[in-house]
């Protein structure tokens, strides 16, 4: 259960940077999204709603992975090629 634990906690904390640090290019046009479904279906439970809430879950973290794989991840090796992350 440990290793698991670790591979989880490790997954997302490496898929927090493209999803809330990254200027908020993923999250929040989800999370504008969510709220305008909420307000336009006024008086809602939460029995109703949580499927939409799972849904935009999953559909930041998409993004955010291929964000960091295509993105993030090459231009960080970029600058630890170049010297730049080092001074």
């Amino acid at each position: 259960m440990r290793n698991y634990s670790r591979k989880i906690f490790g997954f997302n904390g490496t898929i927090h940077y493209p999803i809330l640090d990254g200027a908020g290019a993923i999250a929040l046009p989800l999370v504008y999204f969510y709220v305008t479904w909420i307000s336009n279906h006024k008086g809602i439970i939460i029995v109703h709603a949580w499927p939409w809430a799972l849904l935009i879950l999953i559909g930041a973290i998409f993004p955010a992975y291929i964000t960091l794989k295509w993105y993030d991840e090459p231009v960080a090796n970029g600058y630890g090629k170049t010297g730049v992350a080092s001074k």
